[in-house]
């Protein structure tokens, strides 16, 4: 009989725990899956007549991760704000003259085009959920920059987005490099703005 009430008092929280873990589980899915699907309908429509899709998609994506993964205010302030230092830093590859995009922010050709802005805006979104295992290993961060940050910009190219300037082997040398500070400063930011 004992054994009967105290399986019946416990069973159900091991339930919730359960139903719990694997909803955590699939908005980290569901988060890293939709960013990958919006990047690369940012990169694919970047170099054509339709290029406000990547972004209108990516305002979309935005919804669903505030309806379905969080509706933390300070997250979307610190996603706004790397959306800015994104389109910021990029454009900075434009003014040193590392590389060109194939479309530009309307008449103003040192300043990025909408999709990058929305692909920053997209990959903030990650920071706090699917890539969450980073934010406490600044060596990891670094080194995933490191690595993949000139990887997505190698792929632009594959796509048309973007034309380099330089060399390719500096180029990518280039974007190593900052793209590993950038984590850094992206995961000190994180820390500052979401609690």
């Amino acid at each position: 009989m004992y054994l009967f009430f105290y399986t019946l008092q416990y069973y159900p929280i091991t339930i919730i725990n359960i139903h719990k873990e694997k909803f955590l589980i699939l908005k980290k899915l569901f988060n890293i899956i939709a960013f990958q699907i919006c990047w690369w309908i940012c990169v694919i429509f970047s170099s054509t007549e339709l290029s406000y899709i990547g972004p209108l998609v990516m305002i979309l994506y935005l919804f669903c991760h505030y309806l379905f993964i969080t509706k933390d205010l300070n997250e979307f302030k610190f996603i706004i704000l790397v959306g800015l230092i994104g389109t910021f830093f990029d454009s900075l590859f434009i003014v040193f003259d590392i590389f060109n995009y194939s479309s530009s922010f309307a008449l103003i050709t040192f300043i990025v085009p909408t999709w990058i802005t929305a692909m920053w805006v997209g990959f903030a979104t990650t920071i706090n959920h699917s890539l969450k295992w980073i934010n406490n290993n600044y060596y990891l961060a670094f080194i995933m920059g490191f690595i993949f940050g000139p990887l997505s910009y190698l792929t632009g190219e594959k796509f048309d987005a973007i034309q380099f300037n330089t060399s390719i082997s500096l180029s990518l040398t280039i974007l190593a490099f900052s793209w590993g500070f950038i984590m850094l400063f992206i995961l000190i930011l994180n820390k500052k703005i979401v609690k």
